[in-house]
């Protein structure tokens, strides 16, 4: 009992990174990719985009993985969802129907949305406890997760935002790590003991070189992070971390954004 009331106050605790999102994941095989790049940037990117700017979401993304193995998913899209109301409540259908009207040929649409569809392999619903973002940052273009399964999500998340989240936004701060943000979040669905992970931290980079020389040679000392108290929360270790490749997204104008 004690272990639920510490999940649900952190879980409803107020912080201003607090967040509710989704990810999607989706298997594209070869020689299809540039078929659903094209779908999510021309269909919807754009529904994502007037949604983003209506406020009745926070965010969306498109992200792919570096490196990949065909067996595993490949891609992934994120939706910010803000607020719980909003994510039970996300009412972002009329901006599909609005596209489908602009597009002139809807019948088309659907079956794009058709074989989109055959992709996805999973979905999931995460809570963002805790996000650090280095001052002055011109943002990110890749990102690792490292996904964990924990005996106590409360105990990690709680060691996280203590002792790991102020010592990287302080050596993030000071320019002696080259990352620019940090996330630590839970999956709160679908969850059981099915599922390979429970918790995921996020690291975010500029370039390649920065994600493998974070520290420029010289990593700050790990001791003053309290590694004792995380490393209790989490005695399997990393399940694994995968390194992504931001493709599309939401800029803080409102504008959808490209590397592709």
């Amino acid at each position: 009992m004690k272990k639920i009331i510490l999940i649900l106050a952190l879980i409803f605790s107020v912080n201003a990174s607090s967040q509710y999102y989704k990810y999607f994941y989706f298997s594209v095989p070869a020689g299809e990719e540039s078929e659903y790049l094209q779908m999510e940037g021309e269909h919807f990117g754009k529904v994502m985009e007037k949604a983003v700017q209506d406020g009745a979401i926070q965010g969306w993304s498109v992200y792919r993985k570096v490196d990949s193995k065909r067996h595993e998913y490949n891609y992934y899209s994120f939706v910010n969802f803000g607020s719980l109301e909003t994510l039970a409540n996300p009412g972002i259908g009329k901006y599909f129907n609005e596209r489908y009207d602009e597009s002139g040929s809807p019948g088309l649409i659907s079956k794009a949305l058709d074989k989109f569809g055959s992709y996805m392999v999973f979905s999931a619903t995460f809570y963002r406890h805790d996000a650090q973002i280095r001052n002055n940052s011109d943002g990110f273009r890749y990102l690792k997760h490292n996904y964990a399964k924990v005996p106590d999500v409360g105990a990690f998340i709680q060691a996280q935002v203590d002792n790991w989240g102020p010592f990287i936004k302080k050596y993030m701060d000071n320019g002696e790590i080259n990352q620019n943000i940090w996330v630590v979040s839970n999956m709160i669905n679908p969850t059981g003991n099915g599922f390979d992970w429970n918790v995921k931290t996020v690291d975010g980079y500029d370039s390649l070189e920065d994600f493998y020389d974070p520290g420029k040679g010289t990593f700050p000392d790990l001791n003053e992070a309290n590694l004792d108290d995380i490393n209790k929360t989490i005695p399997n270790g990393w399940y694994k971390s995968l390194l992504w490749e931001r493709v599309y997204w939401i800029g803080s104008d409102g504008k959808l954004k490209s590397n592709n």
